[in-house]
């Protein structure tokens, strides 16, 4: 019998990943602080709950309270919020409709015409912290990142006085366009950018976005139903903070990601994107987080237990 094709199998795994982290529900809570100036922001589905409970975990652990928010994108049920509330001690969690009606009583004709040209990652990962949390440090944390050590850089970031601008190596579909567009790439390129994990300092002109999506339009409006469009405008926007820092500049190793060997990652990542394409691959996601949950459970026993 034939092997199940990758795609599948990571399809299948993805489906099923609550039910692949359940371990995570045996590890301590972590405390958090709605009255911190930095917010961590995550999109999530109620498919992803325990992944991002893993991710907030790992990260978390070497950070000051910060006030940690999750907007649900539609589906987290009272069972998914009562688990997460459950582990993330004082996390706020928006509901799809809270966030519609904030952002349509706040936001100008351009930006609601903006939000019905692209999709919804638009209105919930780009519009709506610029909106909601003005002059906050925000932090994009996605729900299937992992920490394997503390990321120093990042924590310097955002302890620094003022706190300064970070983000993740990548890629993006949309870096020629937006090259040819003439967007100003010299600080943050979209070449080397991932908007999974990024810090800033939300202090962004009113009519930042506005001015980006009329270059986009101008030059090819059939580029804003392009997935990777809020990825892409983020890059254009962390040009206009003051010395941003790549990650990648650590090396490629310190973001990690499931095209690298189990080994790599081990050895030199400090911490992993597992994205979906390759999220399941050789099951390096699954093997990491054991030993992930197994520190955050140590770390919380009594000395001498």
């Amino acid at each position: 019998m034939a092997s199940l094709p990758f795609r599948i199998f990571n399809r299948i795994m993805i489906r099923y990943s609550n039910a692949l982290f359940r371990s995570i529900l045996k590890t301590p809570p972590v405390q958090t602080d709605p009255s911190s100036d930095i917010v961590a922001y995550s999109i999530l589905c109620k498919r992803d709950v325990r992944a991002y409970l893993l991710s907030a975990k790992s990260f978390l652990r070497y950070c000051p309270p910060l006030n940690v928010v999750v907007q649900s994108d539609g589906s987290l049920d009272a069972a998914a919020c009562q688990e997460l509330r459950a582990h993330v001690k004082n996390l706020a969690i928006l509901t799809r409709e809270s966030t519609e009606e904030f952002l349509r009583e706040r936001l100008s004709t351009p930006l609601l015409r903006l939000i019905s040209e692209t999709n919804f990652w638009v209105e919930l990962k780009l519009l709506n912290p610029l909106f909601r949390y003005p002059g906050k440090y925000v932090i994009h944390l996605d729900s299937d990142l992992l920490f394997l050590r503390r990321p120093d850089a990042v924590v310097d970031c955002i302890t620094a006085s003022p706190p300064r601008t970070f983000h993740s190596p990548g890629g993006n579909v949309l870096a020629n366009p937006f090259h040819e567009i003439g967007f100003d790439f010299s600080k943050v390129d979209i070449r080397s950018f991932n908007a999974g994990f990024i810090g800033f300092v939300n202090r962004f002109p009113d009519d930042a976005v506005v001015t980006i999506a009329n270059a986009i339009r101008k030059y090819d409006p059939a580029l804003l139903k392009v997935w990777d469009v809020e990825q892409a405008i983020w890059s254009v926007l962390l040009n206009q903070c003051p010395n941003p820092l790549n990650l990648g500049t650590f090396g490629r190793d310190y973001v990690g990601n499931g095209w690298a060997s189990y080994a790599k990652l081990r050895d030199k990542a400090t911490l992993v994107h597992f994205i979906g394409a390759t999220r399941f691959r050789n099951l390096m996601y699954v093997r990491f987080a054991r030993s992930v949950m197994c520190e955050l459970r140590e770390s919380s026993a009594p000395r001498g237990s």
